[in-house]
């Protein structure tokens, strides 16, 4: 039997996403080699722009995101995805609404969403520093936008793949919790693991300790 066909297994979780072009390529940085691209042969799902990906190893689960229908909340559904981009996460808690998913170590995973922020803020500077210089300035119809940069090696669209927002946990039996937000997810995907050495972190990042520092944010933030 293969491991992802044990009974009550959760093979697979389906995520909302206004954008979820956007939210594989993010999924793809952050696991790596770790997880692959699948193929949808369903013609109604893939017309919908669904991605679905699936963990080369351990239990082999599968990620799937898809945008939603048309529903009657959709604008604020879009408020709330925009706003908690900048805002703590604690001032939502709809971060506590999550799938989980253990990893064997998550030093590595912490370093590639640094890696991929580092890069966004880099182009939103050259854009930024294009943008000032060509101010003022008339320009060519035949000339590409400067909001866009793209880099034609990884089929991305510029700064619009967006910072991954996210913060890191621990409990009291050590688990590590890193909850991260998609770009264009309301839910937050959770991945999980016992071993992280934040000394091999680029940002050197220390868990918040939900029994101590969790209590002392939360208390600022309701002030």
């Amino acid at each position: 039997m293969a491991l992802e066909n044990i009974p009550y297994n959760i093979h697979k979780v389906t995520l909302l996403s206004f954008e979820p072009e956007i939210s594989a390529i993010q999924i793809k940085k952050m696991f790596g080699d770790d997880i692959e691209k699948q193929n949808i042969l369903d013609i109604v799902i893939k017309k919908r722009g669904a991605r679905w990906f699936k963990f080369k190893y351990g239990a082999r689960s599968e990620i799937h995101l898809i945008e939603p229908f048309k529903l009657k909340y959709n604008a604020l559904l879009k408020q709330i995805d925009s706003e908690q981009k900048i805002k703590n996460p604690l001032k939502f808690g709809i971060f506590e609404n999550h799938v989980g998913i253990y990893v064997p170590d998550l030093t590595e995973i912490i370093n590639r969403i640094v890696r991929h922020n580092n890069r966004i803020k880099n182009l939103k500077q050259i854009n930024k520093t294009k943008y000032s210089r060509n101010k003022g300035n008339k320009i060519d119809k035949n000339q590409k936008s400067n909001k866009t940069i793209k880099n034609k090696s990884h089929g991305e669209q510029g700064y619009k793949l967006g910072i991954i927002q996210y913060v890191l946990f621990q409990r009291r039996d050590g688990m590590n919790q890193l909850y991260v937000d998609l770009h264009g997810c309301i839910d937050y995907l959770e991945i999980d693991s016992f071993n992280y050495d934040y000394t091999k972190t680029i940002n050197k990042l220390k868990p918040i300790r939900f029994e101590t520092d969790l209590t002392k944010q939360t208390k600022k933030i309701k002030k």
